[in-house]
């Protein structure tokens, strides 16, 4: 890897850190400061990794670490919770759907794991 492929990977980590340390304490910032802060850290993270170089991996195998779902719920709901009526979002109107769509903003921080 050369050195600019380090520092993307360096500044990609960095944001990765940041964004974990930001929703871990997400209990002691107050709901406004802790959402500006928090997309903020997503603006960073999306962007360092649109930086990072298409790279083949290192082995074919597929990480199975297994996680606690139960603990990931409890994280996803206290965050829904801290959100509070920010949480709900309209998506942008596309005229080839029939209805406007409705999100919900914690489910755009934790998407792979929750299923609506």
């Amino acid at each position: 890897m050369t050195d600019n492929g380090h520092l993307e990977l360096d500044r990609f980590r960095a944001a990765a850190r940041n964004f974990i340390q930001t929703v871990d304490s997400f209990a002691s910032i107050e709901r406004e400061p802790f959402i500006a802060r928090l997309s903020h850290c997503l603006i960073e993270l999306y962007s360092s990794a649109l930086d990072l170089r298409s790279v083949e991996p290192d082995t074919a195998s597929i990480d199975e670490t297994p996680f606690d779902t139960e603990k990931w719920v409890q994280l996803c709901n206290m965050l829904r919770d801290k959100i509070g009526p920010l949480d709900t979002y309209w998506r942008i109107f596309d005229s080839t759907e029939n209805e406007p769509q409705c999100k919900a903003l914690w489910l755009e921080i934790f998407p792979r794991f929750i299923s609506t």
